[in-house]
């Protein structure tokens, strides 16, 4: 009898449980949208590397986002409200009554203090991030600019822990009885449905006209923690009130609406993200050779080279991707060398880019255009140490934000349009990266504030003048081939159909043109410069694939680095096409003066490689290996490339006129983030990796990229790079120089 007293109170107890286990759940479900809103927004603010990003370049520069930082405050207190509200409004809209006071109260004060509680742990880790290490003393003897970087990085840290604190105390403030949202007035306020959902949702819309109207300034003015934070508001507020009116007619709106977006995104009619196609009365384009020529012949500084008997120096250039740092690194390294040598940007033939590559080798041609002659031979200057007009031209458009317009764009107006049939491209956020490229070339001072962006590609390019060509390398979705941006034409085989040559190399003005039956009078489709290097820049999710109309149907193009992340595989198929005017045969050239090659690979490829984890690995392991076999691609690509100098070194008939530098970023011991915000101490890292021409040959505590300590291999690194300038220097003055 006993024993079965004890059983059936245990099984007494079972359904108690279970009813309570039931009733927990109910309440949480009910406050489902705040709830889960608030973990993933706790989770991006706290341990997403571009967003800790945002954090340093906020601290750094502190007196410069001082406003954006005034006007997070209240905004991150309106999103603590919102959480709350939204929670409690839901509790109350769904009378849950049944014996979880306690949950009730607990959830709308967890979910209130989520964000400031992201914020506190996020600027934390990022003060933490700022600590590189202490360097031998003769390291910084040899490197100055490297004691400057630990100094004001330890005054952002400082910043940053002072800023983790408010957030902390904040947090605390509103978990407090009798404080912040519990205090007795505010608590009364949004009781007593004073403030509801329904009005911060109308709040939100607002925001959405300004984004759509201010694209640009209006979201640089505000700055992406603002913009993170108004769209958290606007997301709950929205999803609660829906949510809400939903249990109140008995439909689930909200997962209805988000259903619809499904379907109209199944049958392709929420996609904004035409690229337009303007026709173009620019000639059918040449072939490589042909325009090769018209360039040589136009060089000033020609006759002087052959006055030396000595061949023709010519630099192709490939830049990698990486965003907005890849970027500020061709734009630096080019720079650098031309502030130095002013004939430089008239050797260099071609630029191919890949995705940041492409836009800082973009800034250098758009300046080359503008400041750099097309003239006669001047000798390198190596004495002076200051930064010339060309770096910080190019340091002051780097140091814009180009992340604000991008995220408020896909946050607000781009966002909205995942749940409309698609009508314009206006509010494509491609669209607002653009327009944001376009606005920071003319607010940066130079010799011209001619919006070359908005221009034709086509028209960029001229082989008489000092300016390289671009070569911006973008993929296929549908075929997964290279796509090439080009002036000209670059494979001489041509295509059948649609067949890609066995280069996997197509052209886009060929794709894009409109045939009328004649070649020869085909009409030329163009785009601008602007949109070029942002579809050369679209690794979907951050950017999306831009969709053309061409005659033989639609076809979408991302990022280039999906094929081929370096830009490599497109300069080695130009530097092939191109092997008459460096063959020892003198009837290959018809007589011409051989030229020789230079091929700059401005990389952040990595040698050294960090041990990959293998969490989830059943799921994980194909996204995985897909990502690695990308950047394996990019060291094939160079690898190529380097052993076909190799190659031309042997065998005579290439008369040794083929070589190869490269200018490497250190990405193993600086983890640098991918996107469009760049903190001030991260563009000084890069400034570390840049090249300085007089230094080389300098010992600068370590010889091999391989150094067991971490300062130890970026002086490896920043040795190799100050001897890749040297080089570049010693072919351009026809001189031998110790570079090594």
């Amino acid at each position: 009898m006993p024993t079965d007293g004890v059983n059936s109170g245990s099984a007494a107890r079972w359904p108690l449980a279970a009813n309570r286990v039931a009733s927990i759940l109910r309440t949480v479900r009910t406050t489902r949208v705040p709830f889960t809103i608030a973990i993933m927004a706790t989770y991006m603010l706290s341990s997403v590397p571009q967003v800790r990003e945002v954090y340093r370049a906020m601290a750094e520069d502190f007196l410069v986002h001082l406003p954006q930082l005034l006007f997070a405050l209240p905004l991150l207190l309106i999103t603590s409200m919102a959480f709350s509200l939204s929670a409690r409004e839901l509790l109350r809209a769904g009378h849950v009554r049944d014996g979880n006071r306690w949950l009730r109260k607990l959830l709308p004060i967890i979910c209130s203090i989520l964000p400031s509680l992201g914020l506190a742990v996020g600027m934390f880790a990022a003060a933490r991030e700022t600590f590189i290490g202490s360097p031998p003393p003769e390291t910084l003897a040899k490197l100055p600019e490297l004691a400057t970087l630990i100094e004001s990085l330890r005054k952002a840290a400082n910043v940053l822990y002072v800023e983790a604190a408010i957030c902390a105390i904040v947090t605390v403030w509103l978990l407090l009885p009798g404080r912040g949202l519990r205090l007795s007035r505010v608590y009364r306020r949004l009781a007593g449905r004073l403030t509801s959902i329904r009005g911060l949702a109308i709040f939100s819309g607002v925001c959405l006209i300004y984004f759509s109207v201010f694209s640009v300034s209006g979201a640089q003015l505000i700055g992406p923690l603002g913009i993170f934070l108004l769209s958290l508001i606007g997301i709950t507020s929205v999803g609660a009130w829906l949510t809400k009116v939903g249990d109140r007619i008995g439909v689930p709106l909200l997962s209805v609406i988000v259903l619809a977006a499904l379907v109209l995104s199944y049958f392709d009619l929420t996609d904004n993200h035409e690229v337009l196609l303007s026709p173009s009365d620019h000639p059918r384009l040449a072939r490589s050779v042909k325009e090769f020529e018209n360039w040589y012949e136009a060089r000033e500084d020609r006759k002087w080279y052959e006055d030396q008997k000595v061949p023709y120096p010519v630099f192709i250039v490939a830049a990698s991707g990486g965003g907005l740092y890849a970027a500020q690194h061709v734009a630096r390294v080019l720079s650098r060398i031309q502030d130095r040598c002013p004939n430089f940007a008239q050797h260099v033939f071609v630029i191919s880019g890949v995705s940041g590559g492409s836009l800082g080798g973009a800034v250098f041609s758009s300046m080359a255009k503008t400041m750099a002659p097309n003239g006669p031979h001047a000798d390198c200057s190596l004495a002076t140490q200051q930064q010339g007009q060309f770096e910080s031209t190019a340091d002051r458009f780097m140091g814009h934000d180009f992340l604000s317009p991008v995220l408020a764009a896909a946050l607000f107006p781009d966002a909205v349009q995942r749940f409309l049939p698609a009508w314009t491209s206006r509010f494509d956020r491609a669209r607002a990266f653009e327009r944001s490229i376009s606005n920071a070339w003319i607010n940066v001072p130079s010799k011209s504030v001619d919006d070359v962006w908005s221009k034709p590609f086509l028209d960029h390019w001229d082989p008489k003048k000092s300016a390289p060509a671009l070569v911006l390398n973008l993929t296929n979705v549908e075929h997964g081939n290279r796509v090439a941006v080009t002036p000209f034409t670059i494979i001489d085989w041509g295509e059948v159909g649609n067949i890609v040559p066995l280069s996997n190399l197509a052209e886009f003005h060929t794709l894009a043109r409109v045939r009328t039956g004649d070649s020869s009078s085909d009409q030329l489709r163009d785009i601008s410069l602007a949109a070029a290097v942002s579809l050369s820049a679209r690794f979907p999710w951050i950017m999306p694939a831009g969709r053309f109309r061409f005659q033989d149907g639609s076809a979408r193009m991302v990022d280039g680095g999906y094929v081929e992340n370096s830009g490599s595989e497109t300069a080695f198929d130009l530097i092939y096409s191109l092997s008459r005017f460096y063959n020892q045969d003198d009837r290959l050239r018809q007589g011409k003066p051989p030229v020789r090659f230079l091929g700059i690979a401005v990389t952040n490829l990595q040698i050294l490689q960090h041990p990959g984890g293998f969490g989830l690995g059943e799921a994980l392991s194909p996204i995985r290996t897909m990502l690695s076999a990308r950047d394996t691609r990019a060291v094939v690509a160079l690898g190529n490339l380097s052993r076909f100098a190799e190659l031309c070194y042997t065998y005579p008939e290439c008369g040794k006129r083929v070589d190869m530098v490269s200018f490497m970023l250190n990405l193993y011991d600086y983890d640098l983030p991918l996107g469009w915000l760049l903190a001030p101490s991260t563009r000084d890292i890069v400034r570390l990796h840049s090249g300085v021409i007089r230094r080389a040959g300098t010992y600068l505590g370590g010889s091999n990229i391989d150094e067991r300590t971490k300062f130890g291999r970026l002086g490896a690194y920043v040795s190799d790079n100050d001897g890749s300038a040297c080089k570049v220097a010693a072919l351009l003055d026809a001189k031998d120089r110790n570079c090594d």
